[in-house]
């Protein structure tokens, strides 16, 4: 379904992308004081973008000099998992809403009334090597204390530096290569704790698997060998497996599932068994 831009910027810089929330991207957030707007800043692979949202739109620009316009673009749609771009509407001022427009009244009422509180909530595409890190990382851990280890680890690769903004310099995730010089002792100074030897034994181990192209040979395994071969790795059990799964491998029917999560169902339909 397509819906027209109603208040398109005057900066040509700026794009319409979607409409929706963008809290779900985990980026750093500042506001626009010229413009009163809200914007949302962080890499995605070797682009750097700033976010704005307006009542009824998001308007998106890359800031990374290095950037490609159309990689850029195409690389924010896999992210966001909207459309290619040859599948896009032929005018550039309309906006694809996609699977936004869900018949709350077909799903659980519980469901719903989430949803319509928390409009444009989606699933993101990860790109899979930092997802691997990302959520070895983040056992035990807080999304904060998580954030912070990641930042800190990127930024050790001044090589990847894509641009500063209110401030703050932004990294590219680094390649596995790149990992794989860190020691322990560097990735206890950054953050990382008892996770640091995990992190060692896990880039020799996906190099030897064949690297970033073994990686990219798991979107077409399917949800269970896919899950399967990610146990093998250091540091991923069956739920940062099921997190690598959902989150870049965009298997949908893959539920992480926490002990707190269990009591959900029960909670909000008494007649099943906890």
């Amino acid at each position: 379904l397509v819906s027209h831009v109603a208040d398109a910027s005057s900066d040509q810089s700026w794009r319409a992308q979607y409409p929706g929330d963008l809290d779900s991207l985990g980026a750093h957030v500042q506001f626009d004081h010229r413009s009163r707007h809200v914007e949302y800043v962080g890499p995605i692979n070797n682009h750097l973008y700033v976010l704005r949202e307006t009542p009824t739109n998001v308007f998106f620009r890359v800031v990374s000099k290095d950037s490609v316009p159309d990689e850029a673009r195409d690389c924010l749609r896999r992210y966001l998992r909207l459309p290619a771009a040859a599948d896009a509407p032929a005018d550039p001022n309309a906006l694809w809403r996609g699977d936004l427009d869900i018949q709350t009244s077909t799903i659980d009422p519980g469901l719903a009334q989430r949803l319509e509180r928390f409009p444009g909530v989606r699933l993101l595409a990860l790109p899979l090597l930092e997802a691997v890190f990302c959520f070895m990382g983040s056992a035990n851990n807080n999304i904060k204390r998580n954030s912070q280890m990641i930042a800190a680890m990127c930024s050790k690769f001044r090589e990847n530096y894509l641009g500063t903004i209110g401030g703050t310099k932004f990294y590219a995730f680094p390649s596995l290569e790149q990992m794989s010089t860190l020691n322990e002792s560097t990735l206890f100074e950054l953050g990382w704790g008892y996770r640091a030897p995990r992190f060692v034994k896990l880039c020799p181990e996906l190099i030897a698997l064949g690297g970033e192209k073994w990686l990219e040979t798991l979107p077409g395994c399917g949800r269970d060998l896919a899950r399967e071969k990610l146990c093998q790795l250091t540091g991923v059990g069956r739920k940062v497996a099921d997190c690598i799964t959902l989150f870049s491998l965009c298997c949908d029917d893959c539920i992480p599932v926490r002990s707190q999560h269990n009591l959900l169902p029960h909670r909000d339909h008494r007649s099943l068994p906890c």
